[in-house]
């Protein structure tokens, strides 16, 4: 099962702002691995993000993602902050 089919996205929103998500671009997939492998990476409770997630959903301002494995767990303890000052 695709955790990212397009009538699941169309419900989903941040559970803090209730902003739009929406999935990473393969371009800003391979942006988040490369600085997860650099150790540059955060969730909001301030944890190290040590491994990439499978998929990622960007909230509508850019500035959190929120990490997509086999299910959409909207969590904003798993959230990453993310800028676009990378």
């Amino acid at each position: 099962m695709d955790p990212l089919n397009a009538p699941l996205l169309e419900r989903l929103r941040c559970p803090d702002t209730g902003q739009r998500l929406r999935p990473l671009s393969e371009q800003e997939m391979q942006t988040l691995r490369e600085r997860v492998d650099a150790g540059q990476l955060r969730s909001l409770t301030g944890q190290p993000i040590t491994q990439a997630p499978a998929h990622g959903l960007m909230r509508q301002d850019e500035q959190r993602i929120y990490p997509v494995g086999r299910f959409a767990l909207l969590l904003s303890t798993d959230a990453i902050a993310w800028t676009q000052d990378h």
